[in-house]
């Protein structure tokens, strides 16, 4: 498996590790963490180069929460119909988890600087790891 995608995961993993600590909906699974290792590598490498700048130069309003700017998913397809993540969890701009998770951590302020650390966290171990 391509970095990038090892790297996602881990992202994903700390994303689903904080939303349980506010509402009690798997946001990450087996399957999104599968379907992750599925994507064509190089379509993924540029979704990731994506949202990891998006991150690291995003204004802290765009990247509040979960949106948009901050789902591996959104940007690989690109498209809510073709989202694997989508047909799992629910579209996210219809009644499924992505809406009752953005409905309760808008509530808890989880900010951008959360998002800018953990993606730091994870680069940094697996630095260590090379």
């Amino acid at each position: 498996m391509i970095k990038e995608k090892e790297l996602a995961i881990k992202f994903m993993r700390g994303k689903a590790a904080k939303v349980k600590e506010f509402c009690d909906i798997e946001y990450f699974t087996v399957e999104d963490e599968e379907s992750i290792k599925r994507m064509r590598n190089e379509k993924f490498k540029t979704a990731w180069g994506r949202l990891i700048n998006v991150i690291a130069t995003g204004s802290d309003d765009s990247i509040i929460g979960l949106s948009t700017w901050t789902c591996i998913f959104c940007y690989y397809y690109n498209d809510c119909a073709k989202c694997g993540y989508g047909a799992r969890h629910g579209i996210c701009y219809e009644d499924s988890d992505y809406q009752r998770i953005v409905l309760t951590l808008r509530k808890t302020g989880v900010l951008a600087q959360f998002y800018r650390d953990l993606l730091k966290s994870i680069q940094e171990a697996d630095d260590e790891i090379l």
